[in-house]
């Protein structure tokens, strides 16, 4: 009896085409793969330029806290040499004040203590022109005393420059300045070019304009 082949041909056919498919499967699976790690590669290299990207980010970052913790330490030091200054120009402020006040004060009592020499000299000088100070008051005591007929003396005169109580030396006395002797009658004659009356004009003036710089320069300051 011949033997048939055909059974054999048959599942040879089907498994050559089991084997086709299997591969169109696998080539359609490579290509999804391929297509796959093509995107992932791309992506790695989209997150490798990404991580690039903020690692610069993070350097600069550093960077600018760096210069930032700089600027903020010399901003400090800044704040701290300018109270220093603020406060040592208070103290020179208030130094300068209390000089002002206290140069003002002793130009004041020059000029008021001129102004009574003045005065004093004009006894002499110019009789006319004198003024006479307040009489003083005799206390209770004094009254009394004098009252029973008791003495109570007078005020000894003032020393000084013409009973003014002024040194010569304060006024600097120069040679051509000094007074001339008395005539008989009507007091001392007039002096050329003003003599001691003269001067202190000049120094009183000298005052009053060095008084007003002063203030001004104050005033200037307190600004």
């Amino acid at each position: 009896k011949k033997m048939s082949f055909d059974k054999f041909i048959k599942m040879i056919d089907e498994m050559k085409d089991a084997l086709h498919k299997e591969q169109k499967d696998d080539d359609s699976k490579k290509e999804y793969c391929n297509k796959e790690f093509d995107e992932t590669e791309d992506k790695m290299k989209d997150l490798k330029h990404t991580k690039e990207g903020l690692d610069q980010k993070i350097g600069n970052l550093h960077d600018e806290i760096k210069e930032t913790k700089e600027s903020i330490a010399s901003l400090e030091q800044g704040i701290k040499d300018l109270d220093k200054a603020v406060a040592e120009a208070t103290e020179q402020r208030k130094e300068e004040h209390e000089e002002y006040v206290s140069s003002t004060a002793e130009n004041q009592a020059a000029v008021d203590l001129l102004g009574f020499a003045k005065n004093r000299l004009q006894k002499f000088y110019n009789p006319k022109l004198y003024k006479e100070g307040p009489k003083r008051e005799l206390s209770e005591e004094e009254k009394m005393y004098a009252a029973y007929g008791g003495d109570i003396g007078t005020t000894p005169a003032p020393g000084g420059l013409a009973g003014t109580g002024v040194s010569a030396g304060f006024v600097q006395l120069g040679a051509a300045d000094e007074p001339g002797p008395a005539p008989a009658v009507g007091g001392y004659a007039k002096q050329k070019g003003g003599g001691v009356l003269g001067m202190i004009d000049r120094l009183v003036n000298d005052l009053k304009t060095e008084m007003n710089q002063h203030k001004l320069e104050e005033e200037d300051a307190q600004e």
